[in-house]
Order: structure tokens, then sequence, then C-alpha cells
């Protein structure tokens, strides 16, 4: 007959297994989670894709500027304006 710190034991050991696989599982899917989510390009540039805690004014022109630079680089890059 076993003792209850024997039966306790077999208890705990595959719950510990199971909340490992899991820990490891959150982990994993967090990973793959953060690659998705924070994109770099070829360059090495990363979008951005939104404003915080600005007057719709002001997001506008920030936008337009920002769009500007982007345009001016990339024709400068390739020697035409992208068509894409």
């Amino acid at each position: 007959m076993a003792t209850w710190h024997e039966s306790s034991m077999a208890e705990v050991v595959p719950a510990g297994v199971e909340a490992a696989l899991a820990a490891f599982r959150t982990g994993l899917q967090a990973l793959k989670m953060q690659r998705d989510l924070d994109l770099v390009s070829a360059d090495g540039a990363r979008p951005w894709s939104f404003l915080v805690n600005m007057p719709e004014s002001q997001a506008r022109e920030t936008v337009e500027k920002f769009s500007a630079k982007e345009v001016s680089k990339k024709s400068s890059r390739h020697g035409r304006l992208p068509t894409d």
C-alpha cells in the first residue's frame, strides 16, 4: 500500500510536466507574436502605424511630412518615384 507521500508525488510530477510544457508553449507563442508584430524591412527600417495624443491637424501634418520624406528617400535611392 502506498503512503500519502508516494501518491502525492505521483500526482504532482505529471502536473509539473504539464505546467512546464504550458510555459514553454506560451513563451513560443509570445516569440511568434513578437516577430509578427515587430516588422523590420530589408533595409532595417521599422514602419510605424499610429500617432498618439495629437489633434487631427497636427497628426495630418506629421503624416504628410513623413510621407514626403519617404517618397524623397525612395526616389533618391531608385532614381525615380516609387510606383507602389
